[in-house]
């Protein structure tokens, strides 16, 4: 979904995203051995990731694949709150890849380990 303050600014958001959508595949083509399990296409981000087109691409819980990709392109990984990224760029459009451990990896403070 894209939105926009007046009619121009919505074509504008969603030309963007059909850009990153586009992108996408060519992305995942030069990179084949990701484990993208789920895209987003975005225009402008508005959390100021990019001024432009935006694919966040999810590897779920593949973070090592998340971090030997980085590693390989010279990306740093950063990580809040059990969400791992790393910004690249492929052409025009900014891209947000993010993974997580699974629940059942992370301790938990009713089991005792977040003590």
């Amino acid at each position: 979904m894209t939105t926009g303050n007046t009619p121009e600014e919505l074509v504008r958001e969603t030309e963007d995203a059909l850009i990153a959508a586009r992108a996408a595949a060519a992305f995942i083509a030069a990179n084949p051995t990701l484990p993208a399990t789920y895209f987003v296409a975005w225009g402008p981000s508005d959390r100021g990731i990019s001024s432009g087109p935006l694919l966040e691409i999810h590897l779920e819980n593949e973070v090592d694949a998340l971090q030997d990709y980085a590693k390989g392109i010279g990306a740093t990984v950063d990580s809040s709150g059990g969400t791992f990224t790393a910004t690249t760029t492929f052409g025009p459009v900014t891209v947000l890849l993010t993974a997580w451990y699974p629940l059942d990896d992370e301790p938990s403070f009713f089991d005792g380990h977040g003590i």
